[in-house]
């Protein structure tokens, strides 16, 4: 299923063989998780060209039809070119540059780019499990160190201390810079950490992730450390029911616009409408955001398999904001919601 795209790409293109040397495709299409290498994908077969480093780490993650190993690293693609001489050449439109496509025309004879943003929005059965593994390590994560926010901590602390539980649970890296926002900062919807100490009462948004066997896990919980502000409350709950139908919303067949109008017009409906000022989502996968999304102009129609982020967020400067984040899978029956942090203010 995984390379049903590229396959189709080379039968659409009337092409010989499909080149890969970014992560993180080359984790997608071989399991390789290193830096470096060059995977081709021919109709009948997958081909390896890697340097000597990685020599031990090919052979334990990946499964070649070919291997090709080198000692000097700088000359590997000029190897796949002889090796694919007077071949017609599928390439990543999404990943090269102009260096790179200067590169590639005066090493390969025939070259073709191809959009590859789709190709890995539908998940296979064992991305799945990976990703509603992390997911679940995810929210304990987040659960676990909660309780240890107090007043006066600086909002870069919390981020230590999300780290220092991801360790005990065997996890080194975020998906991306962890937002904590606290106070009027909370308005700032890409509000990422900083040195803005916690005081008494405020409300806290914390967006975060965390890198699962290569794939990325996202959520956001807004919460109150003391005393709640109720014109914030009224707008929880105001965010909370637009995540809530938009989750509804999620079925085959709907586009991501329209998913993200029915967060829109709610939000909009209760007078909110000029505060909410991004996407309602995104899709998750190897990369942080990634096909499908769920934004205006997204006419792409889920289909069962893609995973796609619910956020709806109100944010008001001077007083502060509110995003709640969910993941979702699209099923045959609509949506299963992945993250299970509460959404309850306490």
């Amino acid at each position: 299923m995984k390379l049903k795209h590229f396959i189709k790409a080379l039968e659409t293109h009337q092409a010989d063989f499909f080149l890969i040397n970014t992560q993180p495709m080359l984790r997608y299409v071989s399991s390789f998780s290193g830096t470096e290498g060059v995977v081709v994908i021919f109709n009948d077969k997958l081909v390896g060209f890697f340097d000597t480093r990685y020599a031990l780490q090919v052979q334990q993650e990946c499964k070649f039809d070919e291997l090709y190993l080198f000692e000097d690293k700088t000359i590997v693609l000029s190897e796949v070119a002889k090796y694919t001489d007077c071949l017609r050449g599928c390439f990543d439109a999404n990943t090269t540059s102009m260096l790179q496509s200067n590169l590639y025309s005066s090493l390969f004879k025939d070259v073709v780019y191809v959009d590859t943003t789709d190709f890995r929005a539908q998940k296979t059965d064992d991305e799945i499990k990976i990703m509603k593994e992390g997911i679940a390590l995810a929210d304990k994560i987040l659960d676990e160190t909660i309780p240890l926010i107090q007043v006066g901590m600086k909002e870069n602390e919390v981020v230590g201390l999300l780290y220092q539980t991801m360790i005990r649970h065997d996890i080194k890296h975020f998906s991306f810079n962890t937002i904590v926002a606290s106070g009027k900062r909370s308005a700032f919807p890409h509000g990422v950490a900083s040195s803005k100490i916690i005081e008494t009462n405020d409300i806290i948004t914390i967006d975060y992730g965390i890198i699962y066997q290569g794939y990325c896990t996202d959520m956001t919980r807004t919460f109150f450390i003391g005393e709640k502000d109720k014109k914030l409350v009224d707008i929880y709950h105001v965010v909370l029911q637009a995540n809530e139908l938009a989750i509804k919303a999620c079925k085959p067949g709907v586009s991501g616009e329209t998913i993200d109008r029915v967060a829109r017009d709610y939000i909009a409906s209760q007078g909110y409408g000029a505060y909410f000022i991004h996407g309602t989502g995104h899709g998750l996968g190897l990369d942080i955001h990634e096909a499908p999304y769920v934004r205006p102009g997204a006419k792409k129609l889920l289909e069962v398999g893609n995973v796609v982020t619910i956020e709806p967020g109100i944010y008001i400067e001077g007083l502060g904001g509110v995003r709640i984040e969910d993941v979702v899978l699209i099923t045959h029956n609509g949506a299963e919601v992945l993250t299970k942090s509460p959404k309850t203010l306490k």
